[in-house]
């Protein structure tokens, strides 16, 4: 039997675990105290879905299967796919087993947010393998396009909605300019428009200010430039930004409603 573990970072319909579950055969649901777990088949394999209840709402994927050894299960390039989103982690402590969940993983999530190009991948990456929960972008408020249409004042206050909106829920903005965001860019062969990025930037820059200068922050979102020349300088922020969380929490439990 080969099994596989992924932490799913990306929720919704659009390139999220939902587009991919989609694409299953849906086969039942169990109800536990902590989560709920859902049952798909793909083809030869079986999927199963616990998704944690409040705080953090961590959604882990287990893939099982008798006859493929699983190395191809998620395509070395994940960009087009419907698999986006998905962190091995079959190898990390903190995800093996339930109890091992409700032991070493922080009760909050971190939602990182920032146009494309900056970065966000890879820090989410480093969260989970850190036992942190982190979700990669907002649909419901940064990352949905009708913020645009909004005047500075309306969209401020989305924001200010929105990272208020959940108590253990925390919003890391990530930040780059407008040429290392091209740069990254025209790396990927699927993105010809970087005019659309740099607006986004420049709306998530100015919700930050305006709340930020009138005192409305509360710790819940945090700017960072991630324009570290080498990866163990980003790190040692990301890691100031960890403990200061659990700081906060000092005894990780998670919470059930």
């Amino acid at each position: 039997m080969y099994q596989k573990k992924y932490v799913a970072t990306r929720i919704g319909c659009s390139g999220g675990i939902d587009s991919y579950l989609k694409t299953l055969e849906y086969i039942g649901k169990q109800e536990e105290t902590d989560f709920n777990r859902y049952f798909f088949l793909d083809e030869d394999k079986n999927i199963t879905v616990d998704y944690y209840k409040l705080p953090h709402h961590l959604i882990l994927l287990t893939v099982t299967s008798q006859t493929n050894d699983l190395k191809n299960f998620i395509p070395e390039q994940t960009r087009n796919t419907n698999k986006k989103g998905l962190v091995d982690v079959t190898n990390l402590v903190y995800y093996q087993s339930h109890e091992s969940i409700l032991k070493n993983v922080q009760p909050f999530r971190i939602v990182v947010e920032g146009a494309k190009g900056t970065g966000k991948s890879s820090i989410v990456r480093y969260f989970i393998r850190k036992g942190i929960v982190a979700q990669d972008r907002d649909p419901q408020v940064f990352s949905n396009p009708k913020i645009l249409s909004l005047s500075k004042e309306n969209r401020t206050k989305q924001v200010y909605q929105r990272i208020h909106q959940n108590e253990d829920e925390y919003f890391l903005l990530i930040m780059r300019t407008v040429q290392q965001m091209n740069e990254a860019l025209k790396r990927r062969a699927d993105e010809n428009n970087t005019k659309d990025h740099e607006i986004y930037r420049k709306a998530y820059q100015d919700a930050y200010i305006s709340l930020n200068k009138a005192g409305l922050l509360d710790g819940k979102l945090k700017i960072m430039h991630n324009d570290f020349q080498w990866n163990n300088k980003r790190n040692q922020h990301l890691r100031l930004i960890i403990e200061q969380l659990i700081e906060k929490y000092q005894k990780p439990k998670i919470k059930t409603r």
